[in-house]
């Protein structure tokens, strides 16, 4: 008797990039700028088009007015992306990395250390120059380009650009890290906390949360913030989120009618509706590290739950090989997850503790005391190698994932009792969780790449 590989769940399917280090809706498209390129993504989570750059030389990018380009700052000046014709060309060459880019009204704001910069788009001739003392870790532009906010290292400042020279309207205690402008002259800046001005600079609204980044909704209605962990968004003049997205390591953030886009930290790019607080895009997609739990639904087993390192649930149909469902993930790591016998009821336990029952005909959860936990493997055989993962299939019979003895491979044991039925080699990355049916018919086998290798048993 043997196995043979059926499918794998979630392979190459999530949407992969570097740091993302800006993320843009566009009409039709939505784009993203990391280090080396520009990435077009399609609605449905695929990629269009990629506009590669000199590697590691981009830096920055922000959205045309007219919302048919975009402008790149890099190591050595701005490029533009227009998106009709697929093609991106240099625009300005500087002695200087754009660090921060801005556009508004025919106007290009960039920012290098300690000086920020600004250009006339269509003549490419530059106006007089925004000095500031520290480094800058933001910078916007009004709509009407009469105006900018630059924010240092100490505070935020309001600049009138109406003049021959720029001039320092308001001066504001506290760094941002990121900033913008309402189409009435209010703005808004976030860093230590969260604030927005009007016109004047006096403080209208404000929360008191450490933000890494931050967006204003097209209809200036929400404000989004990235927190250390969290995603929040707020509709002032409320100081309650309007809606929280645990889990999340963001870089940056921008909205999209009603949905989210959220460039994270380490690597990819997702979407999320926000009335449902769900996750829309990539819908096919493996997670994000380990795969640290797997459960099969106990009556029909055609419906597989796995857990992983980033806190998400998946519920996968092995019938059609799709996934079916994203579950609001955990703020850390996966640990165990059990459903019960009549696949009504999910549990999962996450690494700190919180337990969460779930009820699968809504999709809603209740944090209840933690009753679960991870399950135990067996101590190391120095005959057979490391035991990786395990699961019981029905009476004596298990599965046992191991890692063979001074060599890199992996592979499965069927045993029924201590007694190796048969070994199978395992080539489909380090496992990492097992989940199989009663009878032993399909195997799936979590990796530590993210993604869920199905073995099926050859007739």
């Amino acid at each position: 008797m043997a196995y043979r590989r059926k499918v794998v769940l979630g392979a190459e399917a999530m949407l992969r990039a570097p740091a993302v280090r800006a993320f843009l809706p566009f009409p039709f498209d939505d784009a993203s700028v990391d280090p080396d390129g520009v990435t077009v993504w399609g609605r449905a989570g695929e990629i269009a088009f990629t506009l590669p750059g000199e590697p590691g030389a981009t830096q920055s990018m922000c959205r045309s007015a007219d919302g048919e380009r975009a402008f790149v700052g890099t190591w050595t000046g701005v490029d533009v992306v227009d998106f009709g014709t697929r093609r991106r060309t240099k625009l300005l060459v500087t002695d200087r990395s754009v660090a921060r880019i801005d556009e508004r009204a025919g106007v290009l704001l960039t920012a290098d250390h300690r000086t920020v910069h600004r250009f006339q788009v269509k003549s490419k001739s530059e106006l007089p120059a925004l000095v500031v003392k520290e480094h800058v870790r933001a910078c916007a532009l009004a709509h009407n380009a009469r105006r900018a906010i630059v924010a240092d290292g100490y505070d935020v400042k309001l600049h009138d650009l109406g003049g021959r020279r720029p001039e320092v309207l308001a001066s504001i205690d506290g760094y941002a890290d990121a900033c913008g402008f309402f189409r009435d002259g209010r703005f808004w800046a976030a860093g230590r906390e969260v604030r927005t001005f009007d016109p004047d600079g006096a403080v209208r609204w404000s929360v008191a949360k450490r933000a890494v980044t931050a967006a204003l909704s097209d209809d200036e209605a929400l404000l989004a913030i990235a927190l250390d962990g969290d995603v929040e968004v707020y509709a002032p003049p409320d100081t309650e989120p309007r809606h929280r997205l645990a889990g999340l390591a963001a870089r940056t953030l921008a909205f999209d009618g009603g949905r989210l886009l959220v460039g994270l930290r380490a690597e990819g790019l997702e979407v999320y509706e926000l009335a449902h607080e769900r996750r829309i895009a990539p819908r096919e997609t493996c997670h994000v590290g380990a795969v640290t739990a797997l459960a099969l639904e106990p009556e029909r087993e055609t419906m597989l739950f796995s857990f992983g390192d980033d806190g998400r649930v998946l519920l996968w149909d092995l019938e059609s090989a799709r996934l079916f469902e994203q579950l609001p993930r955990h703020r850390t790591r996966g640990v165990a997850l059990e459903v019960a016998r009549d696949g009504t009821k999910l549990t999962t336990l996450s690494a700190d503790g919180e337990q969460r029952d779930w009820t699968l005909s809504t999709f809603t959860w209740t944090v209840v005391p933690p009753t679960l936990a991870a399950p135990e493997l067996e101590p190391f055989n120095a005959r057979r190698g490391k035991a990786l993962a395990t699961c019981v299939l029905d009476g004596a019979r298990r599965v046992v994932a191991r890692a063979e003895r001074r060599s890199p491979r992996s592979m499965l044991e069927l045993l029924d009792g201590d007694e190796v039925i048969e070994t199978l080699p395992f080539e489909g990355g380090a496992p990492t969780s097992i989940a199989a049916t009663r009878d032993g018919r399909l195997v799936c086998v979590g990796t530590a790449r993210g993604d869920i290798v199905v073995l099926e048993r050859s007739t």
